[in-house]
């Protein structure tokens, strides 16, 4: 078959394939994904200086991407620089990463990667939508709402991590629907690596994943009994495997606890601390022999 010939077979086919329905929810798509662009980045270098919590998010990113070590340090940080390690490095670490290509003193920099993930959210809220119900204009309706949910608008504009957090949710729980388990559990550990908030996650988790096994214990869903055990494998392991240097900087040989890396486990830490000291006030007497604490009579 000529060229020739060949051309009107394929305007067919694509006329046959693609309906005037399809084209116009996948317009409308298109147009939902641009005014979540445009709201997110129209202006994005505006303010031209830090604030509300960019004063110690977007600070102490800078440190990290200047090198300075005390950037990690959970009390104090950098001499006179305001600082914030009470949350895991991940999203400190995208926003160095867009101080490094646009400019540690750009504001649209320290910005742009939270407002591309903002962006990223109502992608997957749309796809989100149209998986749980089975119908593009549910997902459509779901992504429009998002595009101008107050909430996320605002917090993809400004530099913190609850815009990257959002996105990395999201993630999961799509990726846990489709049944890609793997990716599920990457996108999970990176919102942990981003704010232990994400923990809160395990719990729609869990009921969607009772919920899957118990359709195959009707019949429905055979196939889950065997792969349920794989794919909750497959989750877990995602996470540790691409963020676990995120949650625990190192074990010392021969120590059983691990040294827990302050800004990702304060409130461990904190809770340890204080109950180190109740112990420490009330229930223990140290010695001059025993400068280690042993419990008196």
């Amino acid at each position: 078959m000529s060229t020739a010939d060949s051309a009107p077979t394929v305007s067919l086919i694509l006329r046959g394939s693609i309906t005037r329905r399809q084209l116009v929810l996948g317009a409308l798509l298109v147009a939902v994904l641009a005014a979540a662009l445009f709201t997110r980045f129209w202006r994005l270098g505006t303010p031209g200086e830090v604030y509300f919590d960019e004063t110690q998010v977007a600070t102490a990113a800078g440190s990290v991407l200047d090198g300075d070590p005390g950037a990690w340090d959970f009390f104090g940080g950098p001499q006179g620089v305001p600082h914030e390690n009470t949350h895991p490095p991940l999203s400190k670490l995208f926003i160095a990463g867009g101080m490094a290509v646009f400019g540690e003193d750009s504001p649209f920099g320290w910005r742009f990667l939270g407002a591309l993930a903002g962006v990223g959210s109502v992608a997957f809220m749309y796809l989100l939508g149209k998986r749980l119900f089975g119908s593009e204009t549910v997902g459509l309706a779901a992504a429009f709402l998002m595009a101008f949910e107050g909430l996320s608008f605002v917090q993809a504009r400004i530099a913190t991590p609850d815009s990257y957090l959002l996105f990395f949710i999201l993630g999961s729980i799509y990726f846990l629907v489709s049944d890609r388990f793997l990716f599920s559990g990457i996108f999970f550990g990176a919102a942990l690596a981003t704010k232990l908030v994400a923990l809160f996650t395990i719990f729609p988790i869990a009921i969607y994943l009772a919920y899957r096994y118990w359709q195959a214990e009707q019949g429905t869903e055979r196939r889950l009994l065997y792969l349920a055990p794989l794919a909750l494998l497959a989750f877990y392991l995602g996470t540790p495997a691409m963020f676990g240097s995120f949650l625990v900087d190192k074990v010392p040989p021969g120590v059983l606890m691990p040294k827990l890396s302050a800004p990702v486990f304060s409130g461990v830490y904190d809770t340890s601390l204080r109950a180190a000291t109740v112990w420490q006030k009330y229930l223990c007497a140290p010695t001059i022999n025993e400068p280690e604490c042993v419990r008196s009579a």
